[in-house]
């Protein structure tokens, strides 16, 4: 008979413990694996197929998702006039990037069509230049492209690309010099680091809309506002602050300029709107409704809510595009970073009827400057608005919603911008990718060689250069869905609804 002692006896419990721990960690961990991979299959599966949500109304949404792949080559942008650095990341070229407006295109029974719209072409982070930011432009012969998006069921397809002009002359994606109407304070340079030239005639394209005869587009540099030739992309009119649209639109911040464009069909006017509010603190983003036709020009507040921002501030607020309803109704995306820093984006129902005509009326933005002007601002009747839609808990993932449509009276398209998939990056000696911020370092302003040098207290001191580098997959990727909700957009002004 075997003799069981009482080191064995505890040698084998601990065994025992040790095994039944395993099996529950390995448990846990595939647990934890099959919700991350099922997690991402659900996230995946939000941005290709359809899904349902619902809406803040407490109503069904059905979004169909439609990844853009634009597999065909001819779409590509080829970096022919890039460094030799950035042709070797983009071996393939640039994906477009067309998500930065988007209007419906009529088209035959059957076939669902929209005009779409490129902003100012492939650019990124640069250093400092001068105690000035800079932005990097791989192709600074790039004009900014109107088109045509048709969905094919699982896909879409682009045609009829055309470069935005003036005559005969192509507009540029280079912004404006300093101190000229439109200066973003940038300084523009190419992907080996050297200046550029500014252009006082540079274009950054926001937003599309239809008048039912011919094209509008809102630039963000001015801000302005070009009507345009659907047929071809000739700019056959031109509106800036002070050249036809309010002084006071100048003032907006930099790269915060028109970033929403709608025509309502039953009012016939124009409504462009800023990205944010002219001054941080401002509880508040400017919205012109315009007919050039008429020299009608009316101006509201659309009310932001400060506690919905980061640090409470509403400067972090922007609105991405607009869809008219008619009879001055809209939906709007209105984005920025949450509380949590999180970035969130929502649908807002925006109701013109009954706000208060601010056009003229200057100053109201600085309002901790002035008692009287708080007063003013009391005294005013802001845009009526109201939730729709949490992006965000109807799956939506992608950093930038940047294109609103209306299809029919139920459905909505939302697109975003891919930026061309493409950012900056610092790199070493070896060409390994550093952290840190470009605008971190400082570019030494008689560097004119290949290897340029890069300095400052917080760059890294291993910094060697700044090369772009291709995006994340997902970052670099445009999609389209479609929005149907149950029933009329229209419908959820009435009165007895509640959110």
């Amino acid at each position: 008979m075997a003799t069981v002692t009482v080191a064995s006896l505890h040698y084998r419990s601990m065994t025992s413990s040790f095994i039944r721990f395993l099996i529950f960690t390995l448990g846990l961990l595939g647990a934890f694996l099959l919700s991350a991979c099922q997690g991402s299959k659900s996230e995946r599966a939000k941005l290709e197929g359809s899904h349902e949500t619902t809406s803040m109304f407490g109503d069904k949404v059905v979004i169909h998702a439609i990844p853009l792949t634009f597999e065909d080559p001819s779409t590509r942008i080829l970096l022919t006039s890039s460094s030799s650095r950035t042709q070797a990341h983009f071996q393939r070229g640039l994906p477009r990037a067309m998500g930065s407006g988007l209007v419906l295109k009529p088209s035959p029974a059957g076939t669902l069509s929209f005009w779409v719209l490129s902003d100012r072409g492939p650019n990124a982070d640069g250093p400092k230049v001068q105690g000035v930011d800079s932005k990097l432009f791989p192709l600074p012969d790039y004009a900014p492209l109107m088109g045509t998006l048709t969905l094919t069921g699982h896909d879409g397809t682009l045609s009829d690309l055309y470069p935005l002009h003036i005559k005969d002359r192509l507009l540029s994606g280079l912004p404006h010099p300093e101190g000229s109407l439109g200066a973003t304070h940038e300084v523009p340079l190419n992907d080996r680091l050297h200046r550029l030239k500014s252009d006082p005639d540079g274009a950054d394209p926001e937003a599309i809309t239809f008048d039912g005869k011919d094209l509008w587009i809102a630039e963000e540099y001015g801000p302005s506002l070009f009507r345009v030739n659907p047929q071809t992309g000739q700019v056959l009119d031109l509106f800036r602050p002070g050249q036809g649209l309010p002084e006071i639109l100048s003032h907006r911040r930099n790269n915060r300029g028109f970033e929403a464009l709608a025509y309502d069909p039953d009012r016939k006017t124009l409504n462009a709107v800023l990205q944010s509010n002219l001054d941080e603190d401002a509880p508040f983003i400017r919205w012109l409704e315009w007919d050039p036709s008429k020299g009608l020009q009316r101006e509201y507040a659309y009310p932001l809510s400060p506690a919905d921002y980061k640090k409470d501030n509403p400067g972090e607020a922007k609105l991405g595009d607009m869809a008219a309803l008619g009879q001055g109704l809209f939906v709007v995306i209105e984005e920025g970073k949450d509380a949590e820093g999180r970035d969130r984006h929502r649908l807002m129902l925006v109701d013109l009827n009954r706000a208060s005509d601010i056009h003229g009326m200057e100053g109201l933005e600085s309002l901790s400057d002035d008692p009287e002007r708080v007063s003013a601002y009391q005294a005013i009747q802001p845009l009526s608005t109201v939730r729709l839609l949490d992006l965000e808990q109807a799956g939506w993932t992608l950093e930038k919603a940047e294109g609103l449509a209306l299809i029919n009276e139920k459905t909505l398209a939302l697109t975003n911008d891919n930026d061309f998939g493409l950012e900056s990056s610092l790199i070493d000696n070896e060409g390994k990718i550093l952290k840190g911020h470009r605008h971190a370092c400082s570019l030494e302003e008689d560097s004119v060689s290949e290897r340029p040098t890069l300095s400052g207290k917080k760059c890294p001191k291993n910094a060697q250069d700044i090369e772009l580098v291709p995006s994340s997959k997902a970052a670099a990727e445009q999609v389209v869905w479609t929005l149907t909700f149950e029933r009329p957009l229209r419908e959820y002004f009435n009165k007895s609804l509640t959110p």
